[in-house]
């Protein structure tokens, strides 16, 4: 929002895009699009790195986030500080679903390889969102939730006991030349950029 602030023109296009690990990183590398944003944990962090050289992506990190659940308000452990995989077994864990052709499983999520007994695949995070108020359930994510998310008022965070940082950063492909805007949008990226990385 910020990057397009800055271009105050009369007409434009742009194009936000929430997709599966696998297409970003496709996008990028035929420049479909010129960044994309994605996340990777321990149990992918091997792959990821061979389809960057592969695709001949640079990737440049922002930040390691903790392990959390997302909960609703109305969920009988969202007053606890602090949960277990253990303490969730009766909840529905709703998962972003990234099936596809590829050959690879690229999990966008901490914990990705883990069996749930309970799980439920969308690929639409509003419906995600509705799934977890309406099952008690719960995602896994970062913990991150953004003043503009409308939905925060209904959401609370809690730390899992069981650790898998997400480290989430940007790609762009090598040696391209970026464009005005595409640079305004990795300044904007670079705010949100940790110390030590």
């Amino acid at each position: 929002m910020n990057t397009v602030k800055k271009f105050p023109v009369k007409k434009f296009v742009y194009s936000v895009n929430e997709t599966r690990t696998d297409e970003v990183l496709t996008n990028v590398k035929n420049l479909k699009s010129e960044i994309g944003v994605i996340a990777y944990t321990r149990t992918n962090e091997n792959v990821i790195k061979k389809l960057f050289r592969e695709y001949q992506l640079d990737f440049y990190p922002l930040m390691v986030r903790d392990t959390f659940v997302y909960v609703g308000k109305e969920h009988p452990l969202a007053d606890r500080q602090e949960v277990s995989l253990e303490d969730l077994k009766d909840y529905p864990c709703v998962s972003f679903d990234q099936n596809s052709d590829n050959d690879f499983y690229l999990p966008e999520e901490a914990l990705g390889d883990y069996k749930f007994e309970k799980l439920i695949k969308s690929n639409d995070r509003a419906t995600s969102s509705e799934i977890v108020a309406k099952l008690n359930g719960y995602s896994i994510g970062t913990g991150i939730m953004t003043e503009s998310v409308t939905l925060k008022d209904s959401f609370v965070t809690i730390k899992l006991t069981e650790e898998d940082p997400l480290t989430i950063g940007y790609i762009v492909r090598k040696n391209h030349r970026l464009s005005d805007i595409a640079e305004v949008y990795i300044e904007e990226l670079q705010k949100y950029k940790e110390e030590g990385l």
